[in-house]
């Protein structure tokens, strides 16, 4: 069995804790425009729902994905990719 991920997660109203491992998805909806959760935080016991915007794509006429050389980066650290606009891209190459 893979290694459990922690990904972000809002606070808990109640209590405030925030953070890997201060709650966990009791249960999972998908509905046309959203990802409906159902969370309970692991110090008060609170339960609460929350809702993520659906994925998008990305334009590669607008924007392009930067992955990182990952080399040098231990295999339990996360891995971060950046998104920037084309736009930013071609100034930064004016400045050269």
């Amino acid at each position: 069995m893979p290694a459990r991920k922690f990904y972000p997660a809002p606070a808990c109203p109640k209590c405030g804790k925030q953070g890997p491992g201060c709650s966990h998805v009791k249960d999972t909806a998908y509905t046309d425009d959203e990802i409906i959760r159902h969370r309970e935080c692991d110090f008060c016991g609170w339960k609460w729902w929350t809702r993520q915007s659906e994925e998008r794509s990305i334009d590669p006429k607008n924007h392009r994905v930067v992955i990182p050389d990952f080399k040098n980066i231990p295999r339990n650290q996360k891995r971060v990719y950046k998104i920037e606009p084309i736009f930013q891209q071609l100034q930064q190459q004016q400045d050269l």
